[in-house]
């Protein structure tokens, strides 16, 4: 964070601060809510900047445009941490990755068939 938005979030803390100690001083109140709005605004719009200027950068090379996008969202998709060890199912546990990945198939393949026949279909569409 630059050193400047770092002494407003700072001045913002001290006017809540102050506003908290004195609850009946009302221009405290307003100015602590008026400062933190346009410091929101600002910090937004400097993100904004930020963002606008990483990607200008990297729009010659995709591979680091992603990254940095997973990076943002804070995707991981390390096999280790999203992969099923195990899975029940019918009362029986599976634990090899071939029958893991088949009952999944199974599952998603018919699920959406399987609700759609519990609509009720209006007499129009039948």
């Amino acid at each position: 964070m630059a050193a400047g938005l770092l002494k407003s979030v700072n001045r913002k803390n001290e006017l809540h601060k102050d506003s908290m100690e004195n609850p009946h001083y009302q221009i405290l109140k307003l100015e602590h809510t008026n400062y933190r709005n346009r410091l929101s605004k600002l910090i937004i719009e400097t993100e904004k900047l930020y963002l606008q200027n990483y990607m200008q950068k990297q729009a010659s090379s995709s591979k680091a445009l992603w990254s940095y996008v997973n990076n943002i969202c804070n995707n991981d998709y390390s096999k280790s941490q999203t992969a099923v060890q195990q899975l029940e199912k019918n009362g029986q546990m599976l634990e090899q990755e071939e029958e893991i990945v088949h009952s999944f198939k199974v599952f998603f393949s018919g699920v959406g068939q399987e609700y759609a026949d519990k609509i009720e279909q209006p007499d129009e569409y039948k």
